[in-house]
Formats: structure tokens, sequence, C-alpha cells
């Protein structure tokens, strides 16, 4: 009888997890009287590019391999840093700086039919380097 416990020869791999992405009310805010569709439209593309990119974390998590457990938990530390603090920072600064914040009207459509795309096709075509 052999269970299933994410081990195959000393190759220590996540069995099961799961990558979440929530959103910060503490960290989010609206100046009163300055609500509009264009910026929550301009801020549904931020949620839809965290959730790509939680989706790339998810991929790159399932692929790692070490032969200990602390060396896959070092591995997955620097893939969440990477994707959480260099990936959605540096994609979510571009768009922002691309757009001014949604009020680049030309821009946030052509980011807007960007960002739908990558959503479509799962994956973003924009390189971040490492």
């Amino acid at each position: 009888m052999r269970r299933d416990t994410g081990v195959t020869r000393s190759n220590f791999k996540f069995a099961t997890f799961e990558v979440s992405v929530a959103v910060d009310r503490n960290g989010t805010w609206v100046v009163a009287g300055r609500e509009s569709v264009a910026l929550l439209e301009h801020e549904r593309r931020h949620w839809m590019m965290d959730i790509l990119v939680a989706r790339e974390l998810h991929a790159a998590l399932e692929a790692l391999r070490s032969p200990t457990a602390s060396g896959l938990n070092g591995l997955a530390t620097r893939e969440f840093d990477w994707h959480r603090n260099t990936r959605e920072k540096a994609l979510s600064d571009k768009y922002d700086n691309e757009t001014d914040h949604g009020h680049n009207t030309r821009e946030q459509a052509r980011w807007a039919t960007q960002v739908q795309a990558w959503y479509t096709s799962s994956r973003i075509t924009l390189v971040t380097p490492r």
C-alpha cells in the first residue's frame, strides 16, 4: 500500500495548495465624490492582472522540486516574493504610468484590450526581468 505524500525518492514537491487573491481594504481608497465608472474599470484591470500573476505563481509552485523540504520552502518563498514584489509591482507600475492612473483614455483602452487578451489566454506576455 502506497500513500501519495507528495514525496518521490527524496524529491519534495507540493501535493496540494491554493493561491488566492484578496483586496486589502486598508490599502485601497477613493476620494469621496470622485468615484466613476472609468475609475472602477481602471481598478478592475489591476485586479485582473493580480489574478493572472496568481495563476503564474501557482504554475511556478507546482513545478518546484527539491531534495529537501526546507529547500522546497526556500524555493517557494523566492517564487512568492518575486511574483508579489517584482512581477505584480512591475505590471501595476507600468499600467499606472502608461495610463496616467486611468486618465489617459487612449492608453487605458489599449491596456484594457491587452489585459483582456492576457486574461483570455491565461498568459501575460509582458516580460519582467528576474
